[in-house]
């Protein structure tokens, strides 16, 4: 299955692949989260720093303490490792984003097809089994939402970290945030659908705006590349103007 910059994914997962943790993850354990279920400022600005002291985000050099003559092109410059590491940072989430998102779309897929299944006439038994899948995917979809989120804004700390260090070199950036605040407010419109103590069919109701095609769209990763990686487009304006 095309999934924008996931590229293809799988179509089927077991449960034990759908509850799977991504390896190297730069998600928080167990954070304090909001009534609705998001990372709290105070526990996300926490995890960042956690994460800049861990190497896992790299920190920008401060281009006034840089050698003169320092040149992005040369490797061994402080300048391009920071930017190679960025960049190391870049996949890394791109790759967690797209390992969730695939299980996502999956389990809210059998999720959403056992709800259609359990309001429609069916042989004796048919009902029980929609039922108990129902019963198995939807915490399982609730995680995995719980997590998409989490990646998004993480993704987004760093990107409002990076348009501040920028200085707006990057005319671009408010269309980019856009861009990907647009699916974290659908991602958190269906947390709050999956959380919610409803029945069913209210909840079948509250979801079908967000059909199997609509969660087919990840080409948020696509701006999330972007957002991330003003620090080499502000890098090169800088040492254009030195």
């Amino acid at each position: 299955m095309a999934s924008g910059i996931c590229g293809t994914t799988a179509t089927s997962y077991t449960t034990s692949e759908l509850q799977a943790s991504f390896a190297g993850s730069v998600l928080p354990s167990g954070p304090s989260r909001t009534s609705e279920g998001l990372i709290t400022e105070a526990a996300l600005r926490s995890h960042i720093d956690s994460l800049k002291s861990a190497g896992v985000i790299p920190v920008r050099p401060i281009m006034s303490q840089l050698p003169s003559g320092t040149n992005a092109n040369d490797p061994k410059s402080p300048l391009a490792i920071y930017i190679q590491k960025d960049n190391a940072l870049l996949n890394k989430i791109k790759v967690e984003f797209c390992f969730y998102e695939s299980r996502y779309r999956v389990a809210l897929n059998i999720l959403l097809d056992s709800i259609a299944q359990s309001s429609l006439p069916a042989p004796t038994g048919a009902t029980t089994q929609s039922t108990r899948q129902f019963e198995v995917y939807l915490p399982i979809t609730k995680k995995l939402n719980q997590k998409l989120n989490d990646v998004t804004q993480i993704s987004n700390a760093i990107a409002i970290e990076r348009y501040a260090l920028s200085r707006k070199d990057n005319q671009d950036i408010n269309s980019i945030n856009s861009q990907l605040a647009s699916r974290a407010e659908e991602l958190r419109a269906q947390q709050k659908i999956l959380t919610s103590d409803v029945s069913k069919a209210e909840l079948h109701k509250r979801m079908v705006d967000y059909t199997k095609e609509k969660n087919n769209a990840t080409s948020n990763l696509l701006t999330l590349y972007a957002i991330l990686n003003i620090v080499a487009i502000g890098a090169l304006v800088i040492l254009a103007r030195t």
